[in-house]
């Protein structure tokens, strides 16, 4: 059951959950999920929906094991870090989507998430500098971008994990999101010799 301070439901909502008792979904997370597809519901609904209940500690637990226990790349970026995917979902990606295909939109996202991490993490310590280049190289955003291809190859090409063990699920998401990383840092590299 949804928490009370969540339930207040918006008039331009109404018709989505109409369409779900229709078709006989009970589940909150479903209702919740149907309701993020034709409004912007609240950072906290959207939190909810995307980790359930529970404590800081929990809700980072279910981040986890929601993330890297996906069937598909596209599933793994949907749960992981909601926090910051709230904003680039719905002042991003949506914007972008009313005029832009689906994946230039998606690359797009990316490509800010990867400079928003590089402002951040990279580029004030300076571990991104190169004398080869008049800027620092972007680590994070060349691996975000390629990120974004993969989902993009593996929904074109109908790739899932959902046959695979947990454990090797994990493996796969890992590999998915360090080998990119690990890609660009030696792009990195390379522009320093």
């Amino acid at each position: 059951m949804m928490p009370k301070s969540l339930q207040a439901t918006p008039t331009s909502t109404v018709v989505s959950s109409l369409r779900l008792v229709l078709a006989g979904a009970t589940d909150t997370g479903a209702w919740t999920l149907a309701v993020m597809h034709t409004s912007r519901p609240s950072f906290a609904r959207y939190l909810y929906a995307r980790l359930g209940p529970g404590s800081p500690r929990q809700c980072l637990g279910h981040m986890f094991s929601r993330a890297f226990g996906a069937s598909d790349f596209t599933s793994f970026w949907r749960y992981w870090n909601p926090f910051l995917g709230y904003f680039l979902a719905y002042f991003c990606f949506a914007p972008l989507r009313r005029f832009a295909p689906r994946p230039l939109c998606l690359i797009v996202t990316f490509a800010l998430n990867g400079f928003l991490h590089d402002l951040v993490y990279l580029w004030p310590f300076g571990f991104a500098r190169t004398a080869r280049l008049p800027f620092p190289f972007p680590v994070f955003t060349l691996s975000l971008v390629t990120n974004a291809v993969i989902i993009l190859a593996a929904e074109r090409h109908r790739f899932t994990l959902a046959h695979l063990s947990l454990p090797m699920r994990v493996a796969c998401h890992l590999l998915a999101l360090f080998g990119p990383f690990a890609f660009s840092v030696g792009i990195l590299l390379l522009t320093r010799i």
